[in-house]
């Protein structure tokens, strides 16, 4: 299952048409009765957290969705692209006094990539 904000959502069916191909998508809104074609709705955390239950939940967006569920998170799977532009939503700082960088794979650019990035795996301590 992903987790994600209306504008991630949105960023997402601009990119390619629909919703994220064999995933569950989530879309968590404030806005009461709003419903996603072709996604499921929250409208809280507590209500993303019964849908999914037991099943593992990866948050992709945005800022205000990430800074709700960090203090719920026990894993990170971090992208950390090397991009000097201007963004407008970022991923809260991680305290490394509660997570242990457990892995990192850098990568370069390539044909399907259009900038060098690193992958982390962060686990809570």
């Amino acid at each position: 299952a992903v987790l994600m904000g209306e504008n991630t959502f949105f960023s997402i069916l601009e990119k390619i048409g629909r919703p994220l191909p064999r995933r569950r998508n989530i879309v968590l809104t404030d806005k009461k009765n709003k419903k996603f074609s072709g996604a499921e709705t929250a409208y809280s955390i507590a209500d993303a957290l019964k849908l999914v239950g037991n099943e593992e939940i990866f948050v992709i967006g945005g800022a205000s969705v990430y800074r709700q569920m960090l203090p719920l998170a026990n894993k990170l799977y971090i992208t950390e692209v090397n991009y000097n532009g201007v963004g407008d939503a970022f991923f809260p700082a991680i305290d490394q006094n509660q997570w242990f960088l457990e892995k990192e794979e850098p990568h370069f650019k390539d044909d399907k990539n259009d900038y060098d990035y690193n992958f982390k795996i962060y686990r809570r301590l």
